[in-house]
């Protein structure tokens, strides 16, 4: 009976040790993670998403070129006017005139901003004949979508285009203009001599601001 103790014990014993020894061997291996262990989703939370939005509504791509000393295209916060971009671009070259130039002209999506030389004011430049445009060159015209003139973005002669506007008036827009800014409205151009309501009305069909 002894005997048969001693092995039953002996049994238990090595089936202890080996069990032991399997533990070990496994505790000892390193742990392998799956993909989806690593990588976790983090979510993004709305207020960020609408803040990213934001960011992106708050800015305008244009473009300047002529006489800058780093012509290129600009992303300008939608406050920002053509000095502004000026000044992004390092400023005018030595050639460069603003004597006609619309600084305060509020920039807008898709602008592109021509900064004239002194010899292209003079009318010297290619050989051809020109006169000053008393408004910042642009290689896009101020016609606007509905076909009206946008009095912002207007040149003198664009505006002497209209019926009831002459060279006088014209004139007057765009120094209103250049010293006080764009219009916010057409009636900001009672603010200017010789347009009364009757007058402005006409305007109406020809003129908008944008």
């Amino acid at each position: 009976m002894k005997k048969k103790d001693k092995y039953i014990g002996g049994i238990v014993i090595a089936s202890l040790i080996i069990i032991g020894i399997i533990i070990g061997y496994f505790k000892s291996q390193p742990k392998v993670y799956k993909d989806e262990d690593i990588f976790v989703d983090v979510p993004v939370s709305n207020e960020n998403k609408s803040t990213a939005v934001s960011a992106s509504k708050d800015k305008v791509v244009v473009e300047v070129k002529g006489e800058v000393k780093n012509p290129d295209v600009y992303i300008m916060g939608t406050d920002s006017i053509v000095k502004d971009l000026i000044l992004e671009a390092g400023g005018i070259t030595e050639k460069g005139d603003l004597s006609h130039v619309n600084q305060a002209m509020t920039l807008k999506k898709g602008d592109c901003i021509t900064i004239p030389s002194k010899a292209e004011d003079n009318g010297e430049a290619s050989g051809t004949q020109g006169t000053p445009s008393n408004n910042v060159a642009s290689s896009q015209s101020a016609k606007t979508p509905s076909g009206k003139i946008d009095v912002n973005r207007a040149s003198k002669e664009e505006l002497k285009s209209v019926p009831g506007i002459g060279d006088v008036t014209a004139g007057k827009i765009i120094d209103y203009r250049e010293k006080n800014g764009p219009f916010g409205s057409l009636d900001d151009l009672k603010k200017v001599g010789r347009i009364g309501d009757t007058t402005l009305k006409k305007f109406q069909d020809y003129l908008e601001v944008r």
